[in-house]
């Protein structure tokens, strides 16, 4: 009923039929991820990172989960929290492109140069074709900003539409939704 009411744009009453199923069933992921994505659509970071860390407490090892929560993190410039949930996505699924993206761009942030380099020569190995990728290894290794002559004029990686990287699985991560 949640997800009826806001494709009618009704977040009052999808936020109460969330909350009315989260009295009832105080673990319920879909109703968790629902309302985390919810508080991101508000601008409520805060409390959009408060709901996903309670669903990682769920489901601690689902990759989909730690990457919202390690990008909500990253959003609110938390990056040590963010390094620390990209690094555990990145354990449970090595070929996680986008989670080593944004790892890459905290090392960099950082002053961890040569472990950004490492992030973004494993994505390159996995999408050999992305130029973006590319600039920004031409970039850590001449010792500039990663992402020097990308963003802007590009948006920033994490206000983009779209994620930087399309995904080349070994298989389907788990996750409730990207």
């Amino acid at each position: 009923m949640a997800r009826v009411a806001l494709q009618s744009n009704n977040v009052a009453e999808a936020r109460g039929y969330l909350n009315s199923a989260l009295a009832i069933k105080g673990d319920f992921a879909a109703a968790l991820f629902l309302l985390s994505q919810l508080e991101v659509r508000e601008g409520n970071v805060a409390e959009a990172i408060q709901r996903t860390e309670q669903l990682a407490l769920i489901a601690p090892n689902d990759v989909g989960v730690l990457f919202q929560l390690a990008l909500l993190y990253y959003q609110k410039q938390d990056f040590g929290n963010s390094r620390l949930a990209f690094e555990r996505v990145i354990l449970l699924n090595p070929s996680y492109s986008n989670a080593r993206y944004f790892l890459g761009l905290i090392y960099d942030l950082v002053g961890m140069n040569a472990e950004a380099i490492v992030q973004f020569e494993r994505i390159q190995g996995l999408n050999p074709d992305n130029e973006e990728v590319r600039m920004i290894l031409e970039n850590l290794r001449a010792k500039s900003n990663a992402l020097n002559r990308i963003s802007p004029p590009q948006k920033s990686p994490e206000q983009r539409e779209e994620p930087p990287i399309n995904e080349v699985y070994d298989e389907v991560p788990t996750g409730l939704e990207y």
